[in-house]
């Protein structure tokens, strides 16, 4: 549970380091009494792996780090290398194989290769300041009494299982030390630079905003003088667009013309119209002056009807619709032929 907690702060098989700008790429992880003792083949060559739970990574074999780190019951201690590598192949640089067995040479007391540590958080669990590869008992009398990574000084008083040796990979399990703090993984990494976050890029420039977004549409330039081409026409001036507004100008004038042409015509007609009604008027006011013997004499042929509250109507060359024209009303017989005659209907109305 602890290691599928940190596993998952970067990703399955990842986790946050101890150091800022650092991950762990994880080797292998599993308990202390677990079987994958030394004559686990996975130590020496590549394959046998698991993609979770307790066992060996893929990146045992393939990812290459110069900072290695082992945990051991809660405890953490780190080495380096000149150059980057593999856990594998400082493994087999080591001479160590899965045929490797404990003869109580100095090579196995000794070990096969030794890394100086270069930070440890407890000398008890990592009480030597070296780790060393393929360690043995001291003595030849137990070829699988040795162990692949050893973090205690010494050969383990000749028994690793029985003295429960501070090591991976040891005689029997993965590691015969007992629990601390109710701690008992035991796990390799590989220390890796945390990639940092991609940099924001940066605002352009106001000078390259600008000529990528004018506020407004920059000037043309005009074109060089050429020669003209001989024409019988002189060259039309080149367009160029109004300004901001030229055309809301131009529509609001010729509005005004408009409506200015418009008013004027109306103007014109009511004048008109009030000159006739000037002239109806005054001939409507003026009463011709017609004497008796004009009467007489301009006297058309024809039946004017009189009829009571009713306007004189002439009838030329007809008969007498309501009743005949007497002389009871010389004068006023007369105006009304005289002005039937010579006015309107309008005007004789007086």
């Amino acid at each position: 549970t602890k290691e599928t907690r940190s596993e998952l702060q970067t990703g399955p098989g990842r986790r946050a380091g101890l150091g800022a700008g650092e991950m762990e790429e994880l080797l292998f992880t599993a308990d202390v009494y677990s079987p994958y003792s030394n004559s686990f083949a996975g130590w020496f060559q590549a394959g046998l792996t698991v993609d979770v739970g307790e066992g060996k990574r893929a990146a045992y074999d393939t990812v290459l780090a110069s900072t290695f780190r082992f945990r051991l019951a809660g405890e953490n201690a780190t080495f380096s290398t000149s150059a980057p590598t593999t856990m594998l192949a400082l493994v087999q640089q080591s001479g160590l194989s899965a045929n490797s067995s404990n003869n109580g040479s100095a090579t196995w007391v000794a070990g096969h290769a030794s890394f100086p540590w270069e930070a440890r958080s407890s000398t008890t669990v990592f009480p030597s300041p070296t780790l060393r590869l393929g360690v043995g008992d001291g003595t030849g009398d137990g070829s699988g009494d040795w162990a692949v990574f050893m973090f205690d000084s010494g050969n383990a008083n000749g028994d690793f299982y029985g003295s429960a040796a501070l090591s991976i990979g040891s005689e029997g399990v993965t590691s015969p030390t007992h629990c601390f703090n109710d701690d008992c993984n035991a796990s390799i990494y590989a220390v890796l630079p945390y990639p940092p976050p991609p940099p924001l890029p940066s605002p352009p420039p106001p000078s390259a905003f600008l000529a990528s977004n004018p506020p407004y549409p920059p000037p043309s330039s005009p074109p060089p003088p050429s020669s003209p081409a001989p024409s019988s026409s002189p060259p039309s001036p080149p367009h160029s667009p109004p300004p901001d507004g030229a055309g809301a100008g131009n529509l609001t004038r010729t509005g005004l013309l408009a409506g200015a042409a418009a008013g004027g015509a109306i103007g014109a007609v009511l004048l008109l119209a009030a000159v006739l009604c000037l002239v109806h008027r005054r001939r409507r006011r003026e009463k011709p002056k017609i004497s008796g013997t004009q009467v007489e004499e301009s006297r058309p042929t024809g039946v004017l009807d009189t009829k009571s509250n009713a306007e004189p109507k002439w009838t030329p060359g007809g008969a007498p619709r309501a009743r005949a024209h007497t002389r009871a009303e010389p004068e006023r017989t007369a105006r009304a032929l005289e002005c039937s005659a010579r006015y309107s209907a309008e005007i004789c109305e007086v």
